[in-house]
């Protein structure tokens, strides 16, 4: 069965139109369609109770046909019989070809103006179908768009943070270095092949009419490419948690190291400053018995100092107080002799009792006066002595 479109050069020769199960497939071969781009089939069914308009499904997509080449397209079916020369096949807004067999009478002008309502239902159907399409696709887009700047913000992210936090031991920074190196160039991949990935969508979505092999190798390709995503952000986890084991270990260490490094200068300083007071022990030590020698010595000397003036004073005190005993009776035997001859001799009496008095007189103050002295400097001595021992006991304690 060969059908024709009117105006495109386009042939349909039907090799199978049959009901199995819920569906209904349509095979046949194309002929004329060099330069056309087919979309989603539609097959329209014309019956006594109205038109019915099935979409195909997307078990053959994409429906390119080649010419000459067997093409295949299923509809959702259910139930009953299709008789496919009540049916038309459309798989373009230009493309639309009846499967009823060729030869038939001329359609009267009523049935020519239901096949244009019927074409216009169609071609808003398939507009209507052309915008879920292209809404989906904007929304994959982008969905992965998001995903893409995810995983960009999250490898900036880990990049900030693998620079700020750096690992103190040597080989544990290298290791993780490596590692990191590593899964960013594995992440950085795998974001190409992603890019690539998506640019080999875009295109496909440019053009509508990728080759199935293609399709499902793009599939794979996006499926490995993500399963080495995963397994890459596995690895970079695994390093990020070894990385903070490590720094753990190394704070713990550091802290243990701080707190020997703060024993020990504890330590030096306590014995810096027993070692000082020894020291000004000693020295106090030192200078004590060196006040003691010398007080004792001092003491001594003025000791025998002491003892010689006092001889002296008390030797100058017996004189003295001969003399006032000889003065006084000196007196009391002048005041006798006055008594008799008081009115003849007043004058004279009262003089040589002057004299009698400071004759005595005169040789005693002087001694008097260095006893007197003596006694202040033994008295100053003693002071400066008690001074002296209260000093080193005072150092001694």
């Amino acid at each position: 069965m060969t059908t024709t479109t009117e105006g495109t050069g386009v042939t349909f020769r039907l090799e199978r139109f049959e009901v199995s199960g819920n569906r209904l497939v349509v095979e046949g071969r194309w002929f004329g369609v060099r330069g056309l781009r087919f979309v989603r089939p539609s097959l329209i069914l014309h019956g006594d109770d109205g038109n019915r308009s099935l979409l195909a499904l997307l078990e053959h997509k994409p429906w390119a046909a080649e010419e000459g080449l067997p093409w295949t397209a299923v509809f959702p079916w259910d139930g009953g019989k299709a008789d496919p020369r009540q049916a038309e096949l459309a798989v373009a807004p230009s493309v639309v070809v009846s499967l009823e067999p060729s030869g038939r009478r001329t359609p009267t002008p009523h049935e020519v103006l239901a096949a244009e309502k019927r074409k216009v239902a169609r071609l808003e159907s398939e507009v209507a179908w052309l915008r879920q399409e292209h809404a989906e696709f904007d929304e994959r887009l982008a969905r992965a768009t998001a995903e893409r700047d995810r995983a960009v913000a999250d490898r900036d992210a880990i990049g900030e943070k693998a620079e700020q936090d750096r690992v103190a031991g040597a080989e544990t920074r290298l290791a993780l270095a490596a590692e990191r190196d590593a899964a960013r160039r594995e992440r950085q991949t795998v974001a190409r092949e992603r890019d690539d990935a998506l640019r080999e969508r875009d295109a496909a979505r440019a053009d509508r009419v990728p080759a199935v092999a293609q399709s499902r190798a793009a599939e794979e390709h996006r499926e490995a490419a993500l399963r080495e995503l995963d397994l890459a952000i596995a690895r970079r986890d695994e390093a990020v948690r070894e990385r903070d084991a490590a720094q753990a270990r190394m704070a713990r260490a550091e802290a243990d190291r701080d707190e020997a490094v703060r024993d020990r200068d504890a330590a030096r300083r306590d014995r810096e400053t027993a070692m000082r007071e020894r020291d000004t022990a000693v020295r106090a030590r030192s200078a004590a018995l060196s006040e003691r020698d010398t007080a004792r010595a001092h003491n001594a000397t003025l000791t025998e100092r002491d003892a010689s003036r006092a001889h002296t004073a008390a030797l100058a005190e017996r004189d003295a107080a001969r003399a006032r005993t000889a003065a006084l009776a000196e007196r009391d035997a002048a005041r006798a002799l006055a008594l008799g001859e008081r009115s003849e001799v007043r004058g004279g009496a009262d003089s040589t009792l002057v004299d009698m008095e400071q004759r005595p007189r005169s040789p005693i103050v002087p001694l008097g006066s260095r006893a007197h002295w003596g006694a202040r400097v033994l008295a100053v001595a003693a002071i400066l002595v008690l001074i002296a021992v209260l000093i080193v006991l005072l150092r001694m304690a």
